[in-house]
């Protein structure tokens, strides 16, 4: 090879290494390998419930043990001009006079006379608290009966129809009796206040008088004061 032939082949191999370098100068250069670990979720993650626990509350229930409360007494005032505190000759601890009273029959009942526990109940038809205590002294009236214990009802009005009426209805065996205008109660007895109950024993010696109305439990709490024997306690 000659001289002119080298050189034109130094040449070409200098121009294909200058083309190598410029290709490999302009190639893109490979992008980086991303790595993913896990997986990428693109919804926002769910918001987390709190539990409810339903603790059952126990119910309350009535006490089988009754609560007591204060009996309401309801009264009915004959005349606001009368004092049922002023202390009469028939206050408690008195002797009872001789004193006459005539029943709706007809009948004339002399107290002094009676020789035997005494109960005197004034009421009037208008009083509705009176009408409680028919049922309790009929009953123990019945339960000692007439030969242990008397009992008479005092109306305090002239309505000698309607008393004979209720006397019927309600089944009352015990005397009833008219006092018009309150006249006996009030001269006697200074009442002023129905239903009043004067227990008076069998010497006839007033031993109590009880303005209102008057339960089972303390009516036989009296009748034992005027010399009954208590009433046997039911179941």
């Amino acid at each position: 090879m000659n001289r002119a032939a080298a050189n034109i082949t130094k040449c070409l191999v200098g121009l294909i290494s200058l083309l190598l370098a410029a290709c490999n100068t302009n190639s893109p250069t490979e992008p980086p390998q991303l790595t993913l670990v896990g997986a990428i979720s693109t919804t926002q993650p769910p918001t987390s419930t709190p539990v409810v626990t339903l603790t059952p509350t126990p119910t309350p229930f009535p006490s089988r043990t009754p609560i007591p409360t204060p009996r309401r007494v309801v009264v009915s005032r004959i005349s606001p001009e009368i004092n049922p505190a002023q202390i009469t000759p028939m206050a408690e601890g008195a002797h009872l006079p001789d004193l006459t009273l005539t029943d709706i029959e007809g009948n004339v009942i002399n107290l002094s006379e009676i020789g035997k526990p005494l109960v005197l109940n004034f009421w009037s038809v208008g009083c509705g608290s009176c009408f409680f205590e028919f049922p309790l002294l009929q009953e123990f009236y019945a339960y000692h009966g007439e030969n242990s214990l008397v009992v008479i009802g005092v109306n305090i009005a002239d309505f000698s129809d309607e008393t004979r009426i209720i006397a019927e209805q309600l089944e009352i065996q015990f005397p009833v009796v008219i006092d018009a205008n309150a006249e006996f109660f009030t001269t006697y007895f200074n009442g002023a206040v129905v239903p009043t109950t004067i227990f008076i024993t069998s010497e006839g010696i007033i031993s109590e008088v009880v303005i209102g109305p008057i339960d089972a439990y303390n009516l036989d709490l009296q009748l034992q004061k005027i010399g009954l024997p208590p009433r046997e306690r039911r179941g």
